[in-house]
């Protein structure tokens, strides 16, 4: 699903996985909502589900730093990007 994705000119991806700590072990968590909300305007700029590994990618995001990426199940979990290239930023989420 996330492997054929476009690669546009000067902008970049970021991309991880959302997973929770069960019994010692990583679990990934699908259909978690994760976004960029741009923090100064409110608004979403770009959002997507976890798959069913816990994995999404967000596509044609600017260079500069993403402030306010996020993964919500039932409360959010916020972010911080450091401008650059394409990144990953995994979420561990305690349901």
């Amino acid at each position: 699903m996330l492997d054929n994705l476009p690669i546009i000119d000067e902008r970049r991806q970021i991309s991880g996985v959302v997973y929770t700590i069960t019994e010692g072990s990583k679990r990934p968590l699908q259909g978690v909502a994760v976004g960029w909300e741009v923090i100064a305007g409110g608004s979403v700029a770009a959002d997507t589900q976890t798959d069913e590994n816990g994995r999404y990618r967000l596509c044609g995001l600017p260079r500069e730093a993403i402030d306010g990426l996020y993964a919500s199940l039932g409360r959010s979990y916020l972010k911080y990007v450091l401008p650059g290239d394409d990144a990953v930023a995994d979420f561990e989420l305690n349901p």
